[in-house]
């Protein structure tokens, strides 16, 4: 037996824009740890993933936060305090140990509520249309209205003949 534990990231649940191959290769290791899932469990061998949110290394401080960004970060977060590293050890500790041991094939979101709250918004209604407030896109070709997705209707065009 043993445990392998894979690392990804919620990117690939966003759909973001110019992290094409970031957010591929994310989406890649969770459809692995599914994979390798099936593969080892007859050796009793379980395979999981973590997926964390924005975690505030040294790197990322140095880097990209900003003050204004990490507001603007936090405020989409169900809990509205910043991921540090050692955040990320009782979620690997547990998916290493035998409190896990008939856990396989899972990813573990570590965001904070980030997902849950987060859609990204895509633009303003127009004036005159029938939303309130935001538009925000919950899948491509759906827009999201509280707790509720659907299709954008279709435009269709009448050729001639």
């Amino acid at each position: 037996g043993g445990s392998i534990i894979n690392f990804s990231s919620i990117s690939f649940m966003m759909a973001d824009t110019g992290y094409v191959t970031y957010i591929t290769a994310n989406a890649g290791i969770v459809g692995m740890t599914r994979t390798l899932a099936r593969e080892f469990g007859a050796d009793r061998i379980r395979v999981n993933a973590v997926a964390p949110g924005w975690v505030l290394t040294e790197k990322q401080k140095d880097l990209w936060v900003t003050p204004e960004s990490l507001a603007r970060h936090l405020a989409r977060q169900c809990l509205p305090d910043p991921i540090q590293p050692d955040d990320m050890s009782g979620t690997v500790l547990f998916l290493a140990s035998d409190a896990s041991r008939m856990m396989t094939s899972q990813t573990l979101i570590l965001d904070g509520g980030y997902i849950s709250s987060s859609t990204m918004v895509h633009k303003l209604p127009r004036p005159g249309s029938p939303w309130t407030g935001e538009r925000r896109t919950c899948a491509p070709g759906r827009w999201v209205r509280p707790a509720r997705c659907w299709r954008r209707p279709v435009q269709r065009t009448a050729w001639a003949s």
